[in-house]
């Protein structure tokens, strides 16, 4: 008997992250994670909302990308982020 979706031949992983996807989170994320009037005043939801806002704004109303979920925006975040810390680490 089938114990998970992979056995079913379903699985709840979504579409991979495109390199030009990643540049509009990246761009998303710093325009509203270094917004100076707002800053440390906002909470982490609130700062998440916006991001999903202008990633699915400008990747799928001007590019034609998927939208994509607070949750998977921040999981490609935080794989982002690791990888960036590691290359930044080997070259200092």
């Amino acid at each position: 008997m089938p114990r998970n979706n992979s056995q079913l031949g379903t699985s709840r992983r979504g579409v991979s992250f495109s390199q030009a996807e990643d540049i509009v989170l990246v761009n998303s994320y710093l325009e509203h994670s270094q917004d100076g009037e707002i800053g440390v005043f906002q909470t982490k939801e609130i700062m998440w909302s916006k991001i999903e806002s202008t990633y699915n704004g400008e990747a799928a109303d001007e590019h034609g990308y998927i939208q994509r979920t607070i949750v998977s925006l921040q999981g490609r975040w935080v794989m982002l982020n690791k990888t960036c810390l590691k290359f930044g680490g080997c070259i200092k």
